[in-house]
Parts: C-alpha cells; sequence; structure tokens
C-alpha cells in the first residue's frame, strides 16, 4: 500500500499599508480673529502695501490702503521698521482668503482664466510683527519744527482713517488656488492662463502647482492711531499705549 503525505497549502497574506495624507488645517476669517487675539485686526486678505505707517481707511468688511507717512513727510529715520519674534503666531494650518489674495502679490496680475478661482489658502512659512519705533514716531509727529501740509492733515483728519504702526509680516509663503466646487487649481497645464506673471516677481509656481513668493505681505495690523483726536501726540509715553484697534475691529467686522 502506497502511502502519501499532501502537504497543506501555504497561506500568504499581505498586509497592505495605505498612508493617506493629511490635508493641513484651513483657518477661516473666525479661526484667524481666534489665533491674532484681540489686540490685532485680521486683514479681509493680505496685502503687500500694509507696512507699518500706512494711512488707512475703514469700512464694513474693508481695510483700504490710502498712502503711508512718507506722503506727509516722514523721513526714512521715522519709517524704518523692526522685526520681533516675540509675537510671532504659531500657524498650525493654511489661511484661507478670498481669490483676490492671490493677486495681492506685487507682479502677480489677474489671467484670462482667473474666474475659475473662487479662494486661496495661504501657507506662511516665515512670519512675525514688524513695527515703528513709537518713541522716534512721537518725537517727529511732535517737533515744532514737523509742518504737516494741508493735503495731509485734512486726510489724517477725516472719521475713518488711521494710521498703522505694527503690522503681521509673512515673509515667505505659498499661495494655493481652489475653484467652486473646492478642487484645487493647480498653476499649470490648462491653468496657465489663471495668473500673469511678471518677471520682475518674488514668486513662481512650484511643482504641485501652488504659487511660492518670498516678498513680504501683511496679514494683520495693530496699534492704530487717529490722527483727529489728538492720540499721536502721546507717542511714546504710557497715555501712548492706547490705541483704536477694538474701533477698528468694530467697524470692519462688527466684532463688539
Amino acid at each position: 500500500m502506497k502511502i502519501t503525505f499532501s502537504t497543506p497549502p501555504v497561506v500568504v497574506m499581505f498586509v497592505v499599508v495605505i498612508t493617506a495624507a493629511l490635508s493641513a488645517q484651513v483657518l477661516k476669517m473666525a479661526d484667524l480673529q481666534k489665533l491674532y487675539g484681540s489686540r490685532w485686526v485680521v486683514l479681509p486678505f493680505p496685502d503687500s502695501r500694509m507696512t507699518p505707517g500706512s494711512v488707512i481707511s475703514v469700512k464694513k468688511n474693508q481695510v483700504a490702503w490710502e498712502s503711508d507717512l512718507r506722503s506727509c513727510g516722514a523721513p526714512e529715520s521715522v519709517m524704518k521698521t523692526n522685526v520681533s519674534d516675540s509675537g510671532k503666531l504659531e500657524m498650525k494650518g493654511e489661511a484661507e482668503y478670498g481669490a483676490n489674495a492671490a493677486i495681492s502679490i506685487k507682479g502677480i496680475e489677474a489671467g484670462p482664466d482667473f474666474k475659475k478661482v473662487k479662494k486661496t489658502q495661504l501657507r506662511q512659512d516665515s512670519h512675525g510683527p514688524e513695527g515703528l519705533d513709537r518713541i522716534a514716531l512721537g518725537e517727529w509727529f511732535n517737533n515744532p519744527a514737523t509742518k504737516l501740509s494741508k493735503t495731509c492733515t485734512d486726510f489724517l483728519n477725516e472719521k475713518d482713517v488711521f494710521i498703522v504702526q505694527e503690522s503681521y509680516k509673512v515673509s515667505k509663503g505659498a499661495y494655493t488656488l481652489f475653484d467652486e466646487g473646492n478642487k484645487k487649481l493647480e498653476l499649470k497645464g490648462l491653468n496657465l492662463g489663471i495668473l500673469k506673471i511678471s518677471g520682475g516677481a518674488s514668486a513662481k509656481t512650484t511643482a504641485d502647482g501652488s504659487l511660492e513668493f518670498d516678498m513680504p505681505v501683511y496679514t494683520a495690523i495693530r496699534r492704530v492711531k487717529r490722527f483727529s483726536d489728538g492720540s499721536l501726540k502721546t507717542l511714546g509715553t504710557p497715555a501712548g499705549e492706547r490705541d483704536e484697534v477694538g474701533t477698528v475691529q468694530r467697524i470692519v467686522y462688527g466684532a463688539k
């Protein structure tokens, strides 16, 4: 009698590990206001013009750059800014803005297909507060030798006009663009017509289709003052610490 031994089948099990890429947390306007805190006015969208020393006008949902103090004769020694790491925020996500944020960078313009863009997300790689020397600014304003023109004083005396002493600067980052269906618009191929990038722009498209930049844009402002109420005369003193951030927040966002 022949005896045969059968070998049991060998079952090989493969364990497939799928790693899902985690998308960055999206910070909407309410999240940004909470992140920056009550002492900052978050801008409706980043603006490369909103440097410290800017003269702005404010309305509901709008902070408009009008000029800066150089137009009123402020010397470069007063307009010189200082950057501080002490007030740097921890960005745990990408800030969401409207479509126009992408064209707020110098040298970037809307292309023929820009209408595809409905929102943007900003990744902030290098950022922190930047401000004027308030004592130097106060000494210049209050120096009897400082003579502001009538055009300057008339404009500064308007009720909705404020002077910015400190801004939150993003010096390097990237924008990702999205369409109405929340689909990423990669800046290549059929989407090259979305933006016009001039040769002198400090921005470029990346391999993943984002817009990377390394020039300053400003996302928030604080230490804002009114010229009309005489508060600039208190700069450099303890009383000069009071500002109109709360007023601007109420006008722009209806904040309490």
